[in-house]
């Protein structure tokens, strides 16, 4: 079996470190001009963007160049979630969703149960078919069918939203947002929507407790997890949790943070307004400023396939950032050097032996640069090793 590559690369001679690069944010041309209030894509090269007046786009080249779709409205469109390179759900105002199962070439309205006049604001649904939508007055809508169907489990409440959705797996799924009385809440569920447990608290600086709003999260599993957030007097703040019930609010900044997504269990990226980027390769316990190359609000962030992450906002602003590993192409198991360990590493990752690769694995493994491992591979490291053995008693002897 052929294992995809999820890195890009750059071909340098095989025994020379490759060093990291394409490290920075950079803009992507399109023509658009409205704001963009989401993005999602399903692979490294395939995804849809969704913003003010029916504003539908895709990509299949990474977002080197956008291509208009036919939405069928004119209305604003807040969220967007690929599930595969055929199904994906936008949705927007007044409770407008339409769905494709085409890979975008046409996009129809899904009919509810019953009229919805609030507007939806953030969906996601998981490729086994499971979803979950939030929206305004803490609207929450699930389906089990890849967004064929939806259920209305509450909606008319007063005040308070769900701009920010996440289903971490087919039954965990958690929505960001703001109650009643403007706190912090987080609703989620662990059995796919059948039931939920709701958790609101403030975003505490010393001895003060903020309200805010939660536009974004992040859950590695059930109870460990983070939020993106912007207090009543405008600073955004980022909160963690590791056990779902108790929040700290660790880091603050003087502008609003919007979006959040992970590339793994480690490296993630926080978007906000005026081009704010924040990073981390801790899980969020630190946080490192990023220079994103522009000033307009984002409002957006989706990252994918372990290298790359893109971020939208307002004025029609696409920003990527494409990450290469460090190491040596053929060193699998990382110890600076090419030997029969990182050939039985090759071998147990064509077998599909666990553990499962890694990013930098995959990276390295494929040492003939066709996006795949396999015996070619083998052979190519085999060739490598040879090579150094010959050279090396030739060195040696002209010493």
């Amino acid at each position: 079996m052929l294992i995809r590559k999820t890195y890009g690369k750059f071909i340098f001679f095989m025994l020379i470190p490759i060093l990291t690069v394409a490290q920075e944010w950079h803009s992507l041309s399109s023509d658009i001009s409205a704001n963009i209030n989401a993005v999602d894509f399903f692979s490294e090269t395939e995804g849809f963007l969704v913003g003010d007046g029916g504003l539908l786009y895709s990509t299949n080249d990474g977002g080197d160049t956008w291509v208009q779709q036919v939405a069928g409205t004119d209305s604003n469109l807040y969220g967007v979630c690929c599930i595969n390179d055929l199904l994906a759900v936008a949705v927007g105002s007044n409770g407008l969703i339409i769905r494709t199962v085409d890979g975008g070439n046409n996009w129809m309205e899904v009919t509810l149960p019953s009229a919805l006049a609030w507007d939806l604001l953030s969906v996601s649904i998981n490729p086994g078919g499971t979803g979950l939508i939030g929206g305004a007055a803490q609207t929450i809508l699930t389906t089990m069918d890849h967004g064929e169907n939806w259920n209305i489990v509450q909606t008319d409440m007063m005040g308070g939203s769900f701009p920010g959705a996440q289903m971490v797996n087919e039954n965990l799924g958690f929505l960001y947002g703001q109650n009643s009385i403007f706190a912090p809440l987080i609703a989620r569920t662990v059995n796919a929507g059948i039931s939920w447990n709701f958790v609101t608290f403030y975003l505490v600086e010393g001895q003060t407790g903020y309200e805010g709003k939660l536009y974004d999260g992040y859950f590695f599993d059930e109870l460990t997890g983070l939020t993106a957030a912007r207090r009543w007097d405008g600073w955004g703040c980022i909160s963690e949790t590791d056990n779902f019930t108790d929040w700290t609010t660790l880091h603050f900044y003087g502008i609003p943070l919007k979006a959040v997504d992970f590339l793994d269990d480690s490296l993630g990226y926080i978007a906000g307004d005026s081009g704010t980027i924040k990073g981390t390769d801790n899980a969020g316990t630190d946080w490192f400023a990023e220079d994103s190359g522009v000033t307009t609000n984002l409002r957006g962030l989706s990252c994918v396939g372990g290298s790359r992450c893109y971020a939208v906002g307002e004025n029609g602003t696409i920003i990527r950032k494409i990450l290469t590993p460090q190491g040596i192409l053929g060193d699998v198991n990382g110890d600076s050097s090419l030997d029969i360990l990182d050939i039985v590493r090759i071998v147990n990752i064509i077998l599909l032996l666990p553990p499962e690769p890694s990013a930098y694995e995959i990276w390295a493994g494929d040492l003939n640069l066709d996006d795949q491992i396999n015996v070619l591979d083998i052979i190519a490291l085999l060739n490598l090793i040879l090579e150094s053995r010959l050279e090396r008693p030739a060195a040696e002897s002209n010493l």
